[in-house]
């Protein structure tokens, strides 16, 4: 109420106004001093959040259904995809297949070869596809 009238505050008033302020500034400092903390902890949980969710990945690759395919057959999938008859090619961002472009079979042949170290072993190993 005093702001937006033509108040002055008495002498003692202004003494308590300052120490108000100068309490309020201390106040201030003592939140920035938390939330830096707290900020420090976030980022900390943050990043062992990353890590279990990294684990998480690493360890559900393991148990997904192509792993279980013998070579023999993963490596006839690869000679399907990669042979001129075949119209899709896995180029989607989402794993999916897509329709064959002006890609090279030999590109998708190394596209397939760096989805992992098994995959490249198999694409490796077959020499019709190079």
């Amino acid at each position: 109420a005093h702001l937006r009238s033509n108040y002055i505050p008495s002498h003692l008033e202004r003494s308590q106004i300052q120490s108000n302020g100068i309490e309020i500034q201390k106040d201030l400092e003592n939140y920035a001093r938390e939330i830096s903390r707290l900020q420090k902890i976030l980022n900390q949980l943050e990043e062992e959040r990353r890590i279990v969710e990294s684990h998480a990945e690493r360890l559900a690759g393991l148990v997904i259904p192509i792993r279980r395919l013998p070579t023999e057959i993963l490596g006839e999938i690869f000679d399907v995809l990669c042979s001129p008859k075949c119209k899709f090619h896995p180029v989607g961002n989402d794993g999916d297949l897509i329709q064959r472009g002006p890609l090279p079979l030999q590109n998708v042949a190394l596209l397939l070869s760096q989805t992992c170290y098994f995959w490249r072993s198999v694409i490796l190993s077959r020499a019709e596809l190079w």
